[in-house]
């Protein structure tokens, strides 16, 4: 990539080429997405039913997302020292929650991640429909579980602001 970029005299539509494999390589969704358009044509469909134990992730985040937001609306609203000093309880639980809530979902994602090998075993034996139900599966687990660390992290920035 130093040899193709721009600054060093590279072209740079090579270098945004390189850039995009290299970020699709980070991405374990994102490969998986490629992998499914290499192999079948086609990227995993987005909608669909998500694997019962990423779903039963949704009740933690949403409490915990709950929580933190509440605690903000509360904090903002307080008007003085005194006030503020009263919800540091509520701050250490909500900040508590989210990071907990957050070790779940990236827990839940190593799983995920977990199932790639399999994916590749059934892909080198031929069996197509099974990998491209598991990579559909794998997509949306992490779609779901990327918006999810996503939200989480915001939240975690905003107490720690707070």
């Amino acid at each position: 990539s130093k040899v193709a970029h721009p600054d060093s005299g590279g072209d740079a539509v090579e270098f945004e080429r390189i850039n995009r494999a290299h970020t699709c390589l980070g991405d374990p969704a994102a490969r998986l997405k490629h992998l499914a358009e290499l192999q079948f044509g086609e990227a995993p469909p987005s909608s669909g039913d998500v694997d019962a134990e990423t779903m039963a992730l949704f009740e933690t985040v949403a409490t915990s997302l709950s929580e933190a937001d509440a605690f903000l609306k509360r904090h903002a609203g307080a008007s003085s020292a005194i006030a503020r000093a009263l919800l540091a309880k509520d701050e250490a639980s909500a900040a508590t929650s989210v990071f907990a809530a957050s070790g779940s979902v990236r827990a839940r994602r190593a799983e995920v991640l977990e199932q790639l090998p399999s994916i590749d075993s059934a892909l080198a034996a031929g069996r197509v429909d099974e990998a491209s139900a598991a990579i559909g599966e794998c997509c949306r687990a992490l779609a779901f579980l990327g918006k999810w660390e996503a939200q989480l992290a915001e939240r975690m920035a905003a107490l720690a602001v707070a």
